[in-house]
């Protein structure tokens, strides 16, 4: 099994490829969805989140209301190093778990670990290589803007509050660039794909 650390900056299209390489054939774990997962009520993330933040945060059904828990930690880091300090571990050991899980299904499998937050979490030791996707901050900010209707201020804030595209680089092992047309992006996706196949049929034949 081959684990892609697949990470990149909002908006960059991050999530495009993954469902593009997922047609090609990898198999994907998407660290969001796991986060939902470390708020699941009776969990032991889910009490440390209580237990840290108070009941204000829970819902009529006691479940962590997002809504209410949001503007509470991004208003100040050190709440949200908190919360971080609670999910981020929870959701290493889901990683973990789910991996066992592909692994046992199918040992030859490419495996496209989608995570925002890769590198600041420190998942990275469970992956084989780094694919960073990025693109430049205006293409980035006019992005946003359209799909979430903010300002261009607002939409700063959201990049700000991230690694920068150098940052993220400087820990990938591939990268690839979505500033243009879709159809470079894709052909862009499909040239690591092949590249990615290759190396790894190379690797099995030396073994």
């Amino acid at each position: 099994m081959h684990i892609v650390g697949l990470t990149g900056g909002i908006a960059s299209g991050k999530s495009y490829a993954a469902e593009y390489f997922i047609k090609m054939g990898a198999r994907s774990l998407n660290c969001d969805a796991l986060g939902h997962e470390s708020y699941k009520k009776g969990s032991l993330s889910y009490i440390k989140i209580v237990s840290t933040f108070g009941s204000d945060i829970l819902d009529d059904n006691d479940e962590i209301d997002r809504r209410s828990l949001g503007p509470i930690v991004f208003s100040d880091s050190k709440k949200m190093d908190q919360l971080t300090s609670i999910t981020w571990p929870a959701i290493k050991d889901l990683i973990r778990i789910k991996l066992n899980d592909f692994h046992v299904d199918d040992p030859n499998s490419i495996i496209m670990l989608e995570a925002a937050v890769l590198l600041e979490a420190g998942w990275d030791d469970l992956v084989d290589e780094i694919l960073v996707i990025y693109a430049p901050v205006e293409s980035v900010i006019k992005r946003i803007k359209s799909r979430d209707n903010i300002d261009e201020n607002q939409a700063k804030d959201r990049i700000n509050s991230q690694l920068s595209n150098e940052q993220r680089l400087k820990s990938a092992n591939s990268s690839i660039e979505n500033a243009g047309e879709l159809v470079d992006f894709q052909n862009n996706l499909d040239s690591y794909w092949s590249d990615l196949k290759l190396k790894l049929s190379e690797t099995l034949g030396k073994q």
